[in-house]
């Protein structure tokens, strides 16, 4: 089962800044594996920035906790 939710503008329609602007995509798949605790939080302090400066982030991730640090959007896959 996959669920979506979205704490973004309501309705989820997209700012008018998103329509004029360049999307940057950064696609990540458990980027924090293997990494000592004080790099998990450059790489999500990292993210954090990226977010705020409009690029948008598709991350993959077991660190939930992290991963919704900086997430707009969050869809997971229950397990079967």
């Amino acid at each position: 089962m996959t669920r979506c939710c979205t704490s973004t503008t309501r309705g989820g329609s997209c700012n008018g800044a998103s329509k004029t602007t360049l999307t940057r995509v950064l696609m990540l798949d458990e980027p924090s594996l293997g990494l000592a605790p004080k790099r998990l939080d450059d790489l999500y302090g990292l993210l954090a920035e990226l977010r705020n400066q409009g690029t948008t982030i598709l991350l993959v991730d077991q660190m939930a906790v992290l991963a919704l640090s900086v997430a707009a959007r969050v869809c997971f896959r229950a397990a079967p």
